[in-house]
């Protein structure tokens, strides 16, 4: 075996390698996602659940470098009470909000970062420390850097009231706050935000919005899920996941879950203050203070789940044939807290279960003191299990009889046999068969307000059945796109195909099979999707599909692969040649005659520092690099600039000027770092690189260097001799710099071999 393919056996293993490594995890949005949403969560997917450690941070630039926004996670807080100084809020309902920006659920990792950081049509890129997680290693995670996480935020939809909100991104929103915050504030006339299935992690608030209708695609498909209780903001009204002020909503088929544990104070995962709301075919889940509703609701076929009064509130609010499920020993169903002008709580046809866990000790109600001595709770021919004592209900010595209202009418147990009251409580009630009726009466008990549970009408399916996805095809290219479409209540009105959020066409359909045609479609990559819009308004977005469409290659083939590298070379492809691979060095390795420091108190450098040099105009320091022949390089710089202003530098090649002013904007803070690029000339053999500061305050902080070219780093003492052996351009340096890579120390000891 020669040397030479020996060494080519190694570096392919270890190129194979580390491609394996950087696909241990799945993106969402993918990497150069060209239609995200303005409320985009940024989601890792592993192959085993992740561990954030306090340590490393994620950050969203701009695509010209411009730093938006980072969620440190050195400032996580651990463990509980929680901190004092909580870093991370959000302004919600006007109010400022504690929030979780970081968040695992499960095998994903989901960061969240501030309202308003991404603007429609704008292009970014995500950074990820490896650090974040603990366990990077075995989730063969190693970090993202500048440009591996890159995106594009779709155009702004249309404002018609329509939205539809998908976690895959593939809606107009992919939170329940994007769509929330997306209806004027204050507006009356009818909305509507249908959800698809997905998991919604994070909190949704809404206040001042009006006549929405927020339908999920399916009950089991649609979680919306977080984590939020009275230790993380300590208020009643702000602890919990989902907060609705508004009148006249309908909510339907969906799971709200809060993921606050056991013992984990009251942790609401709805708070819903307005009138003539109507919530049909949700599950709500907690543990103490399930649901906390203020003025007149209306619920029908849902589940509550939850332990110690996990049903409460001033609210009047009636409950038809629903599902009350108590998740631990020693709770009450519910405390009402009505005054004498207005009804408080009524359950009719409803089952008052538990899990099996719980045994005994669960009542059907409590008072909540005499400060709500009118507190009523009625129910009407329930069925209930086991776990609800013989006395029935919690009520306080002081709680005057005439006054409060308790009571029940014909409670059966789970097998509908009627349940002896004999032991109930003595200042509850029995009710008569016409005080029964009168509670049957809604618009009685609501005081003039008869709800009416809309009918729930299906959106249409749509799935593109051609082409497939991921279909490559030469320029200039046609596309016969096809769909299938049905409505299970209705007929289908329209089928229209769009790139993005730009329209391709509208179909042609016969029958459910809807049809077009996209001629002369230039290269490029395409993200396809079929919009199908029903008689009745509703629409339904497919899954999206991918074509590429691929033009002649820098080597001059139609359909090629070949590419231009970061050296302004043709590889891949027919070439033969291979991409150029980055040489990276420590800034505070290789710098030479600057007058500063080399310093460590600014967080975030990688290596041991990095070059901080006198704040003044004219201040420089120099580096060396040893090209194998006369070339073009690419330079890349790593640096910090925490201060107001732009520091530009001068930059010389062997002391001719090559750079008038390379730009080092400002990064933020001082902890905050970012690459910047630029091309540059230089001989055969030893160059020397000069970097002189423009700026009265001298340079950026310089954290490493890092190239693209035939060409490679050297110290401040280094000498070099050039021979030509067997085609191969031989470098022997008298120290090996400590930027050197593993293949190019192989390389070197293998040619010497």
């Amino acid at each position: 075996m020669t040397n030479r393919f020996l060494l080519q056996t190694i570096i392919l293993f270890l190129f194979a390698f580390l491609a394996k490594t950087t696909l241990a995890q799945t993106l969402t949005p993918a990497n150069n996602a060209t239609d995200v949403c303005v409320d985009m969560q940024f989601k890792i997917t592993f192959s085993s659940n992740p561990v954030f450690q306090s340590s490393g941070t994620v950050k969203l630039y701009e695509s010209n470098g411009a730093l938006i926004s980072t969620i440190d996670l050195s400032k996580m807080p651990i463990g509980t009470p929680m901190s004092a100084t909580w870093p991370w809020t959000e302004t919600l309902n006007s109010n400022t909000i504690r929030v979780m920006r970081a968040t695992i659920d499960g095998k994903t990792a989901i960061f969240t970062f501030p309202i308003n950081s991404l603007v429609y049509g704008k292009n970014y890129y995500v950074t990820v420390d490896k650090a974040v997680f603990s366990n990077a290693s075995s989730l063969g995670f190693n970090g993202i850097s500048a440009n591996q996480w890159a995106f594009k935020v779709k155009t702004i939809p249309a404002s018609d009231l329509n939205y539809t909100v998908a976690a895959d991104g593939s809606g107009d929103f992919a939170t329940l706050q994007g769509a929330f915050d997306f209806i004027p504030n204050g507006n009356t006339n009818a909305a509507k935000i249908y959800i698809k299935n997905g998991v919604y992690v994070g909190l949704a608030f809404t206040k001042g919005r009006n006549n929405v209708t927020l339908q999920g695609e399916s009950l089991n498909g649609v979680i919306v899920k977080g984590f939020n209780n009275n230790n993380l903001n300590a208020s009643t009204h702000w602890r919990s996941v989902v907060n609705i002020q508004g009148n006249d909503w309908f909510i339907s088929n969906i799971t709200f879950i809060n993921t606050t544990p056991n013992g984990g104070t009251q942790a609401e995962v709805l708070k819903l203050q307005g009138d003539r709301d109507i919530i049909v075919k949700c599950e709500f889940y907690s543990y103490q203070d399930t649901v906390l509703i203020e003025g007149k609701v209306y619920f029908k076929d849902c589940l509550l789940e939850g332990d110690v009064d996990f049903i409460w509130g001033v609210g009047t609010v009636y409950f038809q044939n629903c599902e009350i499920r108590a998740n631990d020993n020693g709770g009450y169903n519910v405390m009402a807290r009505n005054d004498n002008t207005k009804h408080g709580y009524c359950f009719a046809d409803c089952k008052i279960t538990r899990k099996t866990s719980v045994t005994t000790s669960q009542t059907l109600g409590r008072d909540a003191n005499t400060s709500y001595p009118y507190a009523e709770i009625v129910y009407l021919n329930c069925s209930l299990d086991k776990h609800i004592t013989a006395e029935g209900w919690n009520i306080r010595n002081e709680m005057d009889a005439s006054k409060i209202f308790f009571a029940e009418y014909k409670s059966v147990d789970m097998s509908g046999n009627l349940i002896n009251t004999s032991s109930r409580h003595a200042k509850s009630r029995q009710l008569a068969a016409n005080q029964a009726a009168q509670y049957r009466d809604l618009n009685w008990f609501f005081n003039g307000w008869t709800p009416v549970v809309p009918v729930q009408q299906s959106s249409p399916t749509i799935a593109i059945t051609s082409p497939s996805n991921n279909t490559t095809k030469d320029a200039p290219a046609t596309l016969s796109l096809t769909a299938t479409a049905t409505d299970s209540d209705g007929t289908i009105a329209k089928v229209e195909f769009f790139d993005g959020t730009s329209s391709i066409g509208i179909a042609i359909g016969s029958g459910s099979i809807f049809s077009y045609t996209w001629n002369s479609i230039p290269a490029g990559t395409y993200i396809i999707t079929a919009v199908a819009t029903d008689n009745n308004g509703n629409k339904t977005t497919s899954a999206a599909i991918h074509v590429i469409v691929k033009g002649s290659d820098c080597a001059g083939v139609a359909g090629g692969t070949a590419y231009t590298d970061n050296c302004s070379s043709c590889v891949g492809g027919t070439t033969g040649k291979i991409a150029c691979s980055q040489v990276k060095v420590q800034a505070e390795d290789v710098s030479c005659d600057f007058p500063g420091i080399i310093e460590s108190k600014n967080l975030g450098f990688e290596g041991v520092g990095y070059v901080n040099v006198d704040n003044a105009a004219n201040t420089s320091v120099s580096f060396n690099i040893i090209a194998n022949s006369a070339t073009a390089i690419k330079l890349g710089i790593r640096y910090a600039n925490g201060g107001t202003t732009d520091r530009p530098a001068r930059i010389l090649v062997n002391g001719i000027e090559a750079i008038a002013s390379f730009s080092m904007p400002i990064t933020t803070l001082w902890t905050d770092y970012q690459n910047i690029e630029t091309n540059l000339n230089v001989k055969a053999g030893a160059n020397k690189i000069t970097l002189i500061a423009l700026s009265n305050d001298g340079f950026a902080n310089l954290d490493y260097f890092y190239l693209y070219g035939d060409a490679q780093f050297a110290g401040c003492e280094t000498t070099q001799t050039i021979s030509l052996s067997q085609g191969w351009n031989l470098i022997s340096i008298n120290v090996i710099p400590q930027s050197a890579t593993i293949i190019n120390i192989l390389t070197d000891w293998m040619l010497k071999k």
